[in-house]
């Protein structure tokens, strides 16, 4: 018991904390970049985590190749939003052959806190829709047969080409997503910034092609580049 009540007085003291240092470091910021609005960002990074199967083997990643892109806007100095573009790809380190992708799209919320006048500390946290898909090769093959025109003014060409291709196999589902991060943001200018931030992306349990209860679960870090107008 007595642990617990210092655990909450110790909360309590770093929440008070934050609220009387926010205003005078955001006077700092101010005096430094007064320009709340808009911005663009654009971040590569990876992602780790996997499919989780309530029954059944979970689908572990490799390290997904991810990259974001969103349009922001500053409401405070501590306060900011935008939309945000991500998506990543790689392999199922479980199967041999096997690949996934993910692609999503959804509203983020910043809190920012100053650390000294060019460095911010924020925790975000976010949600949205994305789609994961399985791309199994099976290792068969077939040849696929296209062709296409070339024009020299009136004179026209028709080329047939021919193509050995692989036959896959491709699973997906939509999931809703929330998310939550935490990270620093260094500004090098007045209108450029640094943005490294570590991030964690959780699903509901759902149906994915013939197994069910699958839940998606996601975590990695960015590095990215803010441009502030």
């Amino acid at each position: 018991m007595q642990k617990h009540k210092t655990t909450v007085s110790f909360l309590a003291a770093v929440t008070a904390a934050m609220f009387l240092v926010l205003p005078a470091r955001a006077q700092e910021f101010a005096a430094y970049n007064d320009d709340l609005g808009v911005y663009l960002s654009a971040k590569l990074g990876g992602l780790g985590g996997g499919l989780k199967l309530k029954q059944g083997p979970d689908y572990n990643f490799d390290t997904l190749i991810s990259g974001a892109f969103a349009l922001g806007l500053r409401v405070t100095e501590n306060f900011r939003f935008e939309a945000e573009f991500f998506a990543g790809a790689g392999n199922v380190s479980n199967y041999d052959h096997l690949k996934t992708q993910v692609v999503g799209g959804g509203i983020n919320a910043y809190l920012t806190i100053p650390i000294t006048q060019r460095v911010w500390f924020h925790l975000n946290g976010g949600a949205g829709l994305l789609t994961c898909e399985l791309e199994l090769g099976t290792g068969e093959y077939y040849l696929d047969e296209y062709y296409y025109s070339d024009w020299w003014f009136w004179w026209r060409e028709d080329y047939y080409t021919y193509e050995v291709r692989e036959r896959k196999l491709r699973e997906s589902a939509n999931y809703f997503y929330w998310s939550a991060g935490a990270g620093l943001e260094i500004a090098l200018s007045r209108n450029i910034s640094l943005d490294i931030s570590g991030r964690y992306i959780g699903t509901p349990s759902q149906d994915f092609g013939d197994a069910s209860k699958v839940a998606l679960q996601l975590y990695g870090g960015f590095v990215g580049v803010m441009l502030n107008f």
